[in-house]
């Protein structure tokens, strides 16, 4: 039997310390507001495309996953900036 405890609402944030690099990333879930971005990172990533001929997923879709309660999708920030 597999079970899976999926928290909402849960922000992490992480700092990462190497060198001359210094970066805080917030970890959260998506957020309705999101959706632009996420898309057009979606659309920009090869690795999301299900096939040579389809993009990575309907912007249609993409807002029901992020709304749905039974899907976990989540950003890491860099201050306010999706990447």
């Amino acid at each position: 039997m597999l079970q899976c405890l999926c928290l909402r609402n849960l922000e992490i944030q992480v700092q990462i310390l190497t060198g001359s690099f210094h970066a805080i990333l917030k970890i959260r879930d998506a957020k309705k507001e999101d959706l632009n971005r996420l898309y057009q990172l979606g659309l920009a990533t090869l690795e999301f495309k299900t096939s040579q001929h389809s993009i990575f997923m309907d912007r249609e879709e993409l807002a029901a996953v992020i709304k749905s309660k039974r899907s976990v999708v989540v950003v890491a920030e860099d201050g306010k900036k999706l990447d």
